[in-house]
């Protein structure tokens, strides 16, 4: 009975294949191991060959023996390596038969998950290669099994046996590379699951495993829309593992897996492929948190984030409810923009760029909090260091740096909150520090800065309606009228400022605003505001007038002036208009002319451009009243030079008409009597010169058409004497048309125009303006 049992025993252990292929199988060497595989694996596919059914029993026999006989055999591993390898080599050799493929990979998969597990590190590894196989060779249908590999081969990855690293990322390889080829065939959800548990472990290995991971996800586009709702959720383990204490090469890992990810969102997005704006609305509160995050790889990653999330919001803005939800979270991007300002210079410049970014979106979202936006800058970002603005620029020159793109920045925020909620801001409790806030930034030393609030200050003011305007007058309420005189305030109180940056400041609002009304406004404060300080008037209207009469913003004033009518058309003998009492309908030119006093080469200049020629000699003459200065002459010197400039082009042309503009060639000849013999003196003598060439022309023809006209007379007989010249044909250079003689040569002093009544009020106030003791100050052009 012994031998007989014994006998049985080996009959049921003996395989249904010869001994020497089983020598094959259990050999030491895996190579020979692998060939005895390739046997059984031809031995399978010629069996279903001859039979293509899924209970051939010779398939089924190889297969069962090689489970019963060798994987699930109690105690030597060896049996459990040859078998699941062997099983491996079998399946995969079957793709050929797609039914039975798909009914023998289960089993074979289910074997190879169980044996991860096993204690027998060598088994654990014959395992991954058994699914390396069915991996490679079965059309993807390993990946049903995906999520279920993820989680063990992440436990693989825990760095406890060192041998299990090099299969365990080998068959992960070849898994990645199915993913791609297969995506219609994976478990998308359960497998990000797996990965969002996997990422929360501490380990690095299993952190880094992860992320690799998910970049492979993100590689596959077709499954971009299903892995987008998992974003928020592994999002902050990803930016985690950017921190130093790390590996180097998992932040490595971490970063570039982040920019993968960030270019697969804007592609999907750009193409619109489908609706992601609830899950990047999900994701933007944990890329804000990373603003104050102390690992400078993760600042710089979520705002390369923000910035891109912004930039792609701000291309689509047709989605109204997602406008709402994008106005209500501004404030907080401004907040961390303002945040990721304050550190290094790459971050930096990022930030700049979501600003920009943002301030574009933001003038789109109907429903943005502007007011709450203006307080909050003006409380945490802009307003409240201003007041140590001075101190701030003598510190370390980086600091310089950010701290004046962060001034920067938030004028341009609050320029764009006024633009598109003006009444709504104006009429809060936060003007007071918006104003205060503009006009403490002009008093910096950085012109940008002055720039800036200038253009904020612009923004206030343009665009007024005229109730808003009110009468502009030297105590004006009106927003536009205070706003103009604290900043000529604040240039009596700063004088370096004025003169350094003056020119420049009202100029750039000259762009903004209604010139007319700036110039008006600014005549009137002057006039009232300067009898104690004539020094500061007369620096002050020296930039005013030149701006005036040079800027291009100014143009309009200038065509404006030229219209003005004869000012003994305009006034009575006191000086005053004899038009109606409304200031808005009052000529340019006398709203500025008794101002201009203040400094009488700007007066003069005022009067020649406005071809008030009579009035301008009159005023002229009365230089001589008071001390030649060298600021005076310095001025007279500027003022030929602006005669020579093309803006006066139409001056000299009048030239070329002395007969019929006496006044203004008289007023040329008095002002080179006044200058010394230098640069500008001989540059007006010269244009002089040219005049009385002309004069001398225009006489020897008249001279032969009275010539003419006299043998005429003399050829036809006639009772009477010839018919005198009309005025437009008389040799005369005065004022009231006396014809000279033949042999006369014309003489400048016939020149003479008098002085008409309604001057005398203006010549009054002039007089008693200069009899103060203060003579005209220069400022450089």
């Amino acid at each position: 009975r012994g031998r007989l049992d014994r006998q049985t025993a080996e009959e049921m252990d003996r395989d249904c294949w010869e001994p020497e292929l089983t020598r094959k199988l259990l050999d030491k060497n895996p190579d020979v191991r692998s060939s005895g595989g390739l046997v059984l694996q031809r031995k399978v596919r010629e069996a279903y060959s001859r039979n293509p059914s899924l209970t051939n029993p010779e398939a089924a026999a190889i297969i069962n023996d090689l489970t019963n006989k060798y994987v699930k055999r109690q105690g030597d591993p060896t049996y459990k390596k040859s078998g699941i390898m062997s099983l491996g080599i079998v399946v995969a050799g079957l793709a050929q038969f797609p039914e039975i493929l798909d009914y023998h990979v289960p089993h074979v998969m289910d074997l190879a998950l169980d044996l991860l597990q096993d204690k027998d590190t060598s088994v654990v590894h014959y395992s991954c290669h058994s699914m390396f196989f069915i991996a490679k060779d079965c059309h993807g249908m390993i990946m049903k099994y995906l999520d279920k590999l993820i989680k063990k081969l992440g436990r693989l990855h825990d760095g406890q046996d060192p041998m299990l690293l090099k299969p365990a990322s080998t068959l992960s390889t070849e898994l990645k590379r199915v993913l791609l080829e297969h995506p219609e065939m994976v478990q998308t959800r359960d497998c990000l699951e797996v990965l969002v548990e996997l990422s929360k472990a501490k380990n690095p290995s299993i952190r880094e495993f992860v992320v690799t991971w998910l970049a492979q996800f993100f590689e596959a586009p077709s499954l971009l829309q299903d892995v987008l709702p998992f974003l928020p959720l592994f999002l902050a383990e990803v930016f985690a593992n950017m921190d130093a204490r790390h590996r180097v090469e998992l932040r490595k890992v971490s970063f570039k897996t982040l920019e993968l990810m960030l270019a697969r969102i804007k592609e999907a997005l750009k193409k619109k492929s489908f609706d992601a704006s609830d899950t990047l609305l999900t994701t933007i509160p944990e890329l804000l948190k990373h603003a104050t995050s102390p690992i400078d790889q993760a600042k710089l990653m979520a705002a390369y984030w923000m910035s891109d999330f912004v930039f792609l919001k701000s291309e689509d803005i047709e989605n109204e409810a997602d406008n709402k939800k994008w106005a209500l979270i501004m404030p907080d991007i401004l907040t961390a923009i303002f945040k990721w300002l304050t550190a290094e210079e790459e971050i930096k410049n990022v930030a700049v760029q979501l600003s920009h970014h943002s301030l574009k979106l933001a003038e789109s979202l109907r429903d943005l909090p502007a007011v709450d936006i203006a307080r909050k800058l003006l409380s945490d970002h802009v307003g409240a260091p201003l007041g140590t603005m001075a101190g701030a620029w003598s510190g370390d020159r980086d600091d310089k740096g950010r701290l004046l793109v962060i001034r920067m920045i938030g004028l341009q925020w609050l320029r764009m909150l006024l633009s598109r909620n003006r009444e709504e801001i104006l009429s809060s409790d936060v003007v007071t520090s918006l104003l205060d806030t503009i006009f403490q930034t002009l008093l910096a030393d950085k012109s940008e800065l002055a720039t800036a609030a200038l253009a904020v200050l612009g923004t206030i003011m343009e665009g007024m309606r005229p109730q808003e305007l009110g009468s502009i007058s030297p105590q004006g309420s009106d927003v536009f009228s205070c706003t103009t005189q604290r900043l000529l305030r604040i240039f009596k109180q700063e004088p370096q400022l004025l003169e350094e940056q003056g020119g420049e400041m009202i100029r750039h609002l000259c762009g903004h605003l209604d010139n007319r009304h700036l110039f008006i406004t600014a005549a009137k404060y002057i006039q009232a505001h300067s009898q104690g300080d004539i020094e500061f008037a007369q620096r002050v209207v020296h930039i005013f007038n030149w701006i005036l009469l040079t800027s291009r913003e100014t143009r309009a004033l200038r065509e404006e002036l030229l219209s003005t009518k004869p000012l003994s058309e305009l006034i009575n003998s006191e000086g005053e208009w004899v038009g109606s009492s409304s200031s808005s309908t009052r000529p340019l030119f006398l709203e500025l002319l008794d101002p201009w006093f203040f400094n009488p080469v700007s007066a003069l200049s005022l009067c020649l451009w406005a071809q008030q020629y009579e009035f301008a000699i009159e005023m002229i003459t009365r230089f001589a009243s008071f001390d030649p200065s060298l600021d005076t002459l310095r001025q007279l010197d500027q003022l030929v030079h602006l005669l020579e400039s093309p803006t006066f082009s139409r001056l000299r042309l009048r030239l070329m008409e002395p007969k019929r503009h006496p006044a203004l060639f008289k007023c040329l000849l008095a002002l080179a009597m006044l200058l010394p013999q230098a640069a500008a003196f001989q540059a007006l003598s010269q244009r002089i010169r040219l005049v009385q060439s002309g004069m001398l022309l225009e006489f020897e023809q008249m001279e032969r058409q009275q010539s003419a006209l006299e043998a005429c007379a003399q050829s036809v007989p006639s009772s009477s004497p010839p018919p005198p010249l009309s005025a437009a044909g008389s040799a005369s250079f005065t004022s009231r048309g006396t014809p000279a003689g033949a042999d006369e040569v014309p003489d400048v002093s016939l020149l003479d125009v008098e002085t008409e009544d309604p001057y005398c009020g203006l010549l009054k106030r002039f007089d008693e303006i200069q009899s103060q003791g203060h003579t005209p100050a220069v400022l450089s052009t």
